[in-house]
């Protein structure tokens, strides 16, 4: 009983605080372009460090002399997408090259034994798997974009 009535007052205490914040929260209506959008196929966008509203419309026409257009809200939709598969890529890039090198040197140090082997194999097939990953991280984009019909 003593539980569930701290459990209560906890819940009314932060409801009471925090229910207003988030009620009061506005949404942005624009972003900052950290990447450059050109390298998906995005050339209208906003170039990078320029801002970027929501509601405005931008149209180019690409090197087959197809126009095209997208609104402000997908080339930050877009921009987020490429800061967030860059770091995972860099970081699944940083773990399968310790995962290699620990595999590598588990099997150099397993003495010939069969489980040192196939836990070394095994790191390594974990980092080939990362790799594949990280891979599939650098195409999302492209992906996102056909998604799209872009």
């Amino acid at each position: 009983m003593k539980k569930t009535l701290a459990i209560l007052t906890l819940i009314a205490i932060l409801g009471g605080f925090a229910l207003p914040a988030l009620v009061s929260a506005q949404a942005p209506d624009s972003c900052t372009i950290r990447k450059d959008l050109g390298r998906v196929g995005l050339d209208g966008c906003p170039g990078v460090g320029n801002s970027c509203p929501f509601e405005e419309t931008y149209d180019w026409t690409d090197a087959a002399g197809n126009p095209h257009s997208a609104s402000g809200a997908t080339c930050c939709l877009f921009n987020t997408i490429l800061v967030v598969t860059d770091w995972m890529f860099l970081i699944i890039m940083v773990l399968v090259v310790v995962l290699i090198v620990f595999g590598a040197f588990t099997l150099l140090t397993s003495g010939g034994s069969e489980e040192g082997i196939k836990r070394g194999r095994n790191y390594i097939i974990y980092a080939l798997v990362g790799l594949a990953v990280a891979l599939f991280s650098r195409a999302l984009p492209w992906m996102v974009k056909s998604i799209m019909g872009f």
